[in-house]
């Protein structure tokens, strides 16, 4: 059963379906494998042990054809916190609060962003969720709607 399309508010299978075949990934998994391989991202890696840098590939588009900006990806992760629904933990086990979501995952380019974790984390448990069903660095066309609706 499919509860609803925004990866925001949902956390069920029958949903994970769906949007795993709709919504594209920052990273993701080789299939067959446990390796990560870019999707959207030209390159994703930390610059230091709490900062993780990724550079979206250039020339990207939504289906409507406008085209996907680090200002996506951003304002995508950043309302996956401020709604606080069941997946934001994905997010808020790294640190993110709605009090400082807006400083700790930021644009710092068109095309590229940066997450700011609160401590350190072994990077394999901040690089496990990205390519998983559990999407915490995974993007989806929601932000579309803020800026071509």
């Amino acid at each position: 059963k499919v509860s609803t399309m925004d990866p925001a508010g949902s956390y069920d299978n029958g949903s994970f379906q769906v949007m795993n075949q709709v919504y594209p990934f920052l990273m993701n998994f080789v299939p067959g494998t446990g390796a990560l391989e870019p999707d959207i991202a030209q390159r994703c890696a930390f610059s230091a042990p709490t900062t993780y840098n990724c550079v979206l590939k250039p020339g990207l588009k939504f289906a409507s054809g406008n085209p996907i900006s680090a200002e996506d990806v951003v304002f995508s992760f950043q309302r996956a916190v401020l709604l606080d629904k069941t997946p934001a933990f994905i997010l808020t086990q790294f640190g993110f609060t709605k009090e400082n979501v807006k400083q700790r995952i930021q644009q710092t380019g068109p095309l590229t962003l940066t997450l700011t974790t609160e401590k350190v984390f072994a990077p394999t448990f901040v690089l496990s969720p990205s390519g998983h069903s559990t999407k915490a660095i995974r993007f989806w066309m929601n932000a579309a709607f803020r800026r071509y609706s």
